[in-house]
């Protein structure tokens, strides 16, 4: 079953594309110059094996974020919903998304998982994915939010302007 799924979602990102980080406009939400809050990680161990991958590859740690953490579920939750892994469900994108929660941000990315138990098992298999990969390395991002429901996952990734 768990091929299945990960074809699958192989599959289908292919079809709607990996995510590439865009800018957005400063609207709302944190103001220009702050940076996003950070918190106690929901998956501790998650957090630890990141930063040690991006430390291992020069790029500095990422902080979690509640407001990015929030975001990320809210959209896990949708994503079992509907069973459909798409970056753009209903006409959203991840800055749409990120832009209605209020948040400010001048740079965002996503990632997106299903099938895994884990969060342990989910970062091995986004290491393992060149776009997924660059995202994880990328020091565009100082922020991120991990999201689940069930065995969907929603990474997303942030700078603060």
């Amino acid at each position: 079953m768990k091929i299945f799924a990960l074809a699958a979602a192989v599959a289908t990102l292919a079809l709607t594309g990996a995510c590439v980080p865009v800018q957005l406009n400063n609207a709302g939400g944190i103001a220009t110059g702050q940076s996003l809050p950070a918190k106690d990680p929901a998956y501790p161990a998650f957090y630890e094996e990141l930063n040690a991958f991006r430390a291992q590859n020069g790029s500095q740690a990422m902080v979690p974020n509640a407001q990015l953490e929030g975001v990320a579920t809210a959209y896990a939750g949708r994503i079992r919903a509907t069973g459909e892994l798409s970056h753009r469900l209903d006409g959203t994108t991840i800055s749409s998304r990120v832009n209605r929660a209020g948040i400010s941000t001048c740079t965002v990315g996503e990632n997106l998982a299903y099938g895994f138990a884990d969060a342990a098992t989910v970062l091995e298999q986004w290491k393992g994915s060149p776009k997924h990969r660059a995202n994880l390395l990328s020091n565009r991002f100082t922020h991120y939010g991990l999201g689940r429901s069930q065995n969907h996952w929603v990474m997303v990734l942030a700078r603060p302007c």
